[in-house]
């Protein structure tokens, strides 16, 4: 209901690894207004799954590292670390103190989360300087040019090769 109310749609993307178990789990909930997108589908229609990233406009995560890349789009991260001790003691986090880490709301219940993503739909300015600080940490190059220095890096490496072998 709240999705519709809103004019939303929910895209639901497991981690490759666990998509089987968790997506046969939720596949019986996809509605007009939740859709859930499985690793096989993506290849059947040679879609890369940020292509798919890029056309959202708010990203719901839990401990996924996908928020990282999103960081570059400066669009909301609305955070679901329900069970995060749970996860820290079974799984570790790469990077603590979390809070300091996750540059958006964090939900603990369902009420939290409807409140956060209408807060973050609402003014995409909600947690921007968090987001620019962390995106100012983790991306050395904030542009669209990485594929040409990597080409340029790669066109450099073998011209010296050339040159000496």
């Amino acid at each position: 209901v709240f999705l519709a109310e809103n004019d939303l749609v929910l895209i639901i993307k497991s981690h490759p690894f666990e998509e089987t178990d968790r997506t046969d789990n939720i596949l019986r909930y996809q509605t007009k207004n939740i859709r859930i997108i499985r690793e096989e589908a993506l290849h059947q229609n040679n879609l890369d799954f940020y292509e798919l990233l890029s056309s959202a406009d708010l990203l719901i995560t839990d401990y996924s590292s996908v928020y990282f890349d999103f960081l570059l789009l400066d669009r909301p991260i609305v955070f679901i670390p329900v069970d995060l001790e749970e996860y820290r003691a079974t799984r570790g986090l790469l990077l603590e103190p979390y809070d300091d880490w996750t540059p958006g709301p964090k939900c603990y219940s369902m009420e939290s989360l409807m409140d956060e993503v209408q807060k973050s739909m609402a003014d995409m300015e909600y947690y921007a300087f968090e987001r620019n600080r962390l995106k100012r940490i983790v991306h050395y190059y904030q542009d669209a040019n990485s594929s040409r220095r990597v080409w340029e890096l790669i066109d450099q490496m073998m011209s010296k090769a050339l040159q000496s072998g």
